[in-house]
């Protein structure tokens, strides 16, 4: 699924012939499509310098994930896109499981907390109020069965209304 979300993505950057411009705005509120499903929400407090916050559903429980981002322009001579951004950061997860059949085979309950980092590109096209992101996020986690349950990384598609 996330190699034909990419050639999706490329074409229609190709296609539409809309500029890009790095990092400028806000707030954006959007959809993550990575191991899970989720709600994404990325504010900028300094112009390079953000917090993004991610809720999502996994195999009947809820995660959120909290990360501190650093966010630059993407220069390159071999490219003509000079506005390409892209950004790193570190952050955390908690989650709570209140039946955890799918995941250990067992009736209880469990909670997970842990380490997130985060690695991507991000464009943003002007002309429409949209930014499209594609990262990298390793993870570790304090519970082993989410740990088994889950590979420690986690590749994602993000798709974002901003708001300047």
């Amino acid at each position: 699924m996330n190699d034909a979300i990419s050639i999706l993505l490329l074409t229609v950057i190709a296609l539409t012939g809309l500029s890009i411009k790095a990092q400028d705005y806000d707030l954006g509120i959007g959809v993550r499509y990575g191991k899970a499903v989720g709600l994404s929400a990325k504010y900028f407090f300094q112009p390079e310098k953000a917090v993004e916050g991610i809720l999502h559903e996994y195999k009947g429980g809820y995660l959120v994930k909290g990360l501190l981002e650093v966010q630059k322009p993407f220069h390159s001579n071999t490219l003509s896109i000079t506005s390409l951004s892209w950004y790193w950061g570190i952050g955390g997860h908690a989650g709570y499981w209140s039946n955890s059949t799918q995941i250990a085979n067992q009736n209880e309950s469990f909670a997970t907390a842990g380490v997130n980092g985060i690695f991507g590109l991000e464009y943003l096209f002007i002309g429409a109020p949209f930014a499209i992101s594609a990262d990298i996020m390793p993870f570790w986690s304090s519970n082993e069965n989410y740990r088994e349950s889950a590979s420690s990384l986690d590749l994602g598609v993000t798709i974002k209304y901003v708001i300047d």
